[in-house]
């Protein structure tokens, strides 16, 4: 018996040996697997997975990309982690370090003056010559509902994306925006997505420099109040006339821009002052008359919008129409945004009391149009304008309405004019959530039902099941 014994013994000690042996092998192989393929994403809006821009850009990086994550040991974001293991499956280019700011206080501060925050990242090209400072409030946006109820999105893959396109291009696009006609200031927000796009921005005085500077990418010319003189239309018709882009917003102002508008009508564009009212509800928000969600006609801008089901949201418009008479064959000029035919022109503009249509306003038979493309083709050269008749399309409030629309429409004229065509455009991830609330009587009974009763249960059916087999 007692060899027995000692063989049933080393029988199950080997076996459970093995076993053990089996548990951690296979574990260290799954560990071993891609992210994408041991971690299966349910969550409805894709929180823990990359899309596929993100994966064209990262599979075809020829140059090692160096992202240092700063974050205190323990304290790891487990988004972040996940979209960081992710980024090295796709590409062996890709290197991930971990950098404990508490450890090395002052390792981020050769990349960067700006704040640190646990939870940053730092990118980097091969030699380190250029570099991408990703804030925790970079990645993690935080924004309020119409109830102040906290909204939290994930941003991190769309900064990230950009940063490494940043960093491994050669090439920086610069912007110039117009100033000295009382213009407008663009808005932050829509800076810093400019920038996601390697877009450098900024400002030039006509006057003052006597012409548009030679490294001009494309031109801005951001919601003037006062009207452009001769002397800078002139600058601007000769920019434009060796091949020159312009992104333009209008507003609706007391008084008319007429030189500038004047300059517009050369492309067989005309400017209709006053504010936009629409009549038909499918083309307003919420009844709002002078909310447009305009109709979108197919165009390189427009395409990935219509394709994803967006609309673009256009408050406070003026109005535009295309010269169907104008017989220049090299200048072509294209619906964007249209109203529907509805729709009329406030002449009082700003100062209207009432949204009814009164005498003097202003109606077409097709409707106004409140954005519009336009090519001249020269012999050697192509002059592009974008126009769009409101700047509050840029609003951060208004693009919140359109769910990103207004940006990445913005964007893509940008991407349009300048000729990018692969301009990264992620959306941010809500990972907000919502909460159990229930009151302290409530949070009692739940606890002794989790505790206590469903514990006793079990025990008692334990015992039950047990007395059984031995009356058996």
């Amino acid at each position: 018996m007692d060899k027995k014994k000692f063989r049933l013994g080393t029988y199950t000690a080997a076996t459970t040996v093995a076993v053990i042996a089996i548990a951690v092998i296979f574990n260290m192989c799954i560990n071993a697997l891609p992210s994408k393929i041991k971690a299966i994403d349910l969550n409805s809006n894709e929180i823990y997975s990359i899309g596929e821009q993100t994966r064209t850009v990262v599979k075809t990086l020829e140059e090692d990309v160096h992202i240092y994550w700063l974050v205190q040991e323990g304290y790891e974001d487990v988004y972040i982690e996940n979209m960081l293991a992710n980024y090295e499956d796709l590409s062996k280019n890709v290197v991930v370090e971990k950098i404990d700011p508490v450890v090395y206080p002052t390792f981020a501060y050769q990349y960067t003056s700006d704040g640190i925050y646990n939870n940053s990242l730092i990118v980097t090209n091969s030699d380190e010559t250029k570099t991408r400072y990703l804030s925790y409030y970079d990645i993690y946006l935080y924004s309020y509902d119409e109830n102040y109820n906290e909204i939290t999105e994930y941003n991190g893959e769309g900064v990230l994306t950009s940063a490494i396109k940043i960093v491994t291009s050669d090439i920086q696009t610069k912007l110039y925006y117009v100033t000295g006609h009382g213009e407008k200031d663009i808005p932050s927000e829509l800076q810093k997505k400019i920038s996601l796009e390697n877009m450098e921005v900024e400002s030039v005085n006509l006057l003052k420099e006597g012409a548009v500077p030679a490294d001009c990418e494309a031109l801005i010319v951001y919601s003037p109040l006062s009207d452009f003189s001769a002397q800078d239309i002139e600058i601007l018709s000769e920019y434009l006339e060796n091949g020159g882009k312009m992104l333009l917003f209008t507003d609706c102002t007391e008084d008319e821009l007429t030189n500038l508008y004047g300059l517009m009508s050369g492309y067989g564009v005309d400017g209709v002052n006053g504010v936009v009212m629409e009549q038909d509800s499918d083309f307003c928000l919420y009844n709002y008359a002078n909310y447009l969600l305009p109709g979108m006609y197919s165009h390189d801008i427009t395409t990935p919008l219509i394709n994803s089901n967006y609309f673009v949201l256009m408050p406070m418009a003026h109005g535009i129409e295309i010269n169907n008479d104008f017989d220049d064959e090299s200048i072509t000029a294209t619906t964007l945004l249209q109203t529907s035919e509805d729709a009329f022109v406030k002449k009082a503009g700003m100062n209207s009391t009432t949204a009814e249509k009164e005498t003097g306003d202003v109606e077409t038979e097709d409707g106004f149009a409140v954005a519009v493309a336009i090519t001249d083709v020269q012999d050697t050269e192509e002059a592009k304008i974008v126009w769009m008749s409101s700047s509050y399309i840029t609003d951060a409030q208004m693009d919140e309405l359109a769910s990103g629309a207004n940006t990445d429409f913005v964007i893509n004229s940008l991407g349009w004019l300048c000729e990018i065509e692969d301009s990264v455009t992620i959306r941010a991830k809500s990972i907000s959530y919502d909460y159990l609330t229930m009151t302290a009587s409530q949070s009692n009974k739940l606890s002794v039902l989790i505790i206590f009763v469903i514990p006793a249960a079990f025990i008692a059916a334990g015992i039950y099941v047990w007395v059984r087999r031995r009356k058996m």
